[in-house]
């Protein structure tokens, strides 16, 4: 074996035939009897392949998408014109890394911050429709006689904006209990 490389299942595979030289469509096997496809031929041989299979645009490489357990083995090319030479390489599939997010965790956590400001904001907003007289002039003073009322709807569409934050992030980041891609470096 001259190179051992690891592919995750589902990934794909480029496998690289190491011989140097101007040569096109070397001959892929296993390394004994079963042929993947001939010296010079561009067809793969369907017994031994599928339709994940293919070559590189210089035709030397062996692609493989969307890898399986069944691709994990040995893969040698080898050509006998210009001259005669022949590369190996070891494929082993590996398991894709697992999705590791501590959900439950996050759907207690980010509620509980939107509503414990939720309720901060009500509670200031009590405070002030109970304020004296001087509190009322001031605010109103500086925030206008409508404020105790701008305040209430504040606190409305606080609350309708963390219900809809705290839904959307158990969507996006949650969704079936494991880390979105690119969200992930919220659950590690």
């Amino acid at each position: 074996i001259d190179k051992n490389v690891k592919v995750a299942l589902g990934d794909t595979a480029i496998i690289i035939c190491n011989i140097t030289g101007g040569f096109s469509n070397p001959r892929w096997d296993d390394g004994s009897s079963k042929v993947y496809i001939s010296e010079g031929k561009t067809t793969f041989n369907t017994a031994t392949t599928t339709s994940r299979w293919s070559r590189s645009k210089d035709t030397k490489n062996l692609i493989i998408t969307s890898i399986e357990n069944s691709d994990d083995g040995t893969y040698m090319c080898s050509i006998t014109t210009p001259t005669t030479d022949s590369f190996t390489e070891k494929l082993t599939v590996t398991k894709p890394p697992e999705c590791k997010c501590d959900c439950d965790w996050h759907r207690i956590l980010w509620p509980a911050l939107s509503f414990s400001s939720i309720f901060a904001l009500i509670i200031s907003t009590s405070f002030v429709k109970q304020a004296g007289p001087k509190a009322k002039k001031l605010l109103i003073n500086y925030l206008g006689k409508q404020a105790p009322r701008y305040m209430i709807v504040w606190v409305v569409v606080s609350y309708a904006y963390s219900v809809i934050a705290v839904c959307f992030f158990d969507y996006q980041v949650c969704k079936n209990d494991c880390c979105e891609a690119g969200m992930a470096y919220f659950c590690k």
